[in-house]
Formats: structure tokens, sequence, C-alpha cells
């Protein structure tokens, strides 16, 4: 994964909690949000991203850098589509999710260019590599 310099959501972003990183085994995970449109409905998410890796560090920006395969996407733990609410049906986590994902949702609406990042997460990622990267 790598920081981007401006938002582009076809690059399929992630904002990431860096001081989320947890290792369970060979696996890393990260908290992050993100965007999705389905049938022409954006949605803010919450989740995680995991990637298996023999490789351990405590540094989330070398773990994210060695992070290629987004093959898989975020693990969606709640979603929010400014009506319509999924996720968890414990009411202290529906809150927490939903105090994260009205404002990052509000805040794409009004600049899709340069959308919100909730507190304590970093910048926008991707897995698209920039021009000229393999």
């Amino acid at each position: 994964m790598r920081p981007m310099d401006k938002f582009i959501f076809s690059f399929h972003p992630f904002a990431i909690d860096l001081g989320s990183l947890r290792w369970e085994k060979e696996w890393g995970y990260v908290e992050a949000v993100w965007f999705r449109r389905k049938n022409g409905v954006t949605s803010a998410q919450v989740g995680e991203l995991r990637n298996m890796t023999r490789r351990v560090t405590d540094d989330p920006k070398v773990f994210l850098h060695e992070f290629t395969d987004g093959a898989y996407g975020g693990m969606c733990y709640g979603r929010w589509t400014g009506e319509k609410y999924w996720g968890s049906s414990q009411p202290e986590v529906m809150e927490q999710h939903l105090r994260i994902l009205r404002p990052m949702l509000n805040g794409f609406h009004a600049d899709r260019h340069n959308p919100w990042v909730p507190d304590n997460y970093d910048t926008w990622w991707t897995f698209r590599p920039r021009k000229g990267e393999s």
C-alpha cells in the first residue's frame, strides 16, 4: 500500500488507524475506514485490513508498504448509506460506528475530491501503484 497524494475514489482508498496494528500468529491487522458504491449508492464503511506475512514489524507504515495484495479489500464491520446502517446489533458498537461513519459520509458528499478523514486515522492509502511502478 502507499499513501495517496490526492483522493481518487476509483483507487479504492482506505484511511488507516496507524495505532491499531496488531498481530495474531502470522496475520497483521489494522483498523480502516473506506467508501464503496453499489447500485449507485455510496456508503461509508468501517472494519479492518488483514495481511498474512512472515515479516513481523511494529511499525504500521512498514506493514502497510509491505501489504501489496488488496484483492480481498477490507473486512467490513459496519456500513452507513445515509439512510441505513448494517453491522453490529450491539447498541454501543453501532453508536461507535455511526460516530465515525455519519460525518465521514457527509464529508464525502460535501467534497468528493477531498473527503474528511476521521480523527485517529491517517491519510488515504491505496493498493494501486503509482504510474511507472509495478
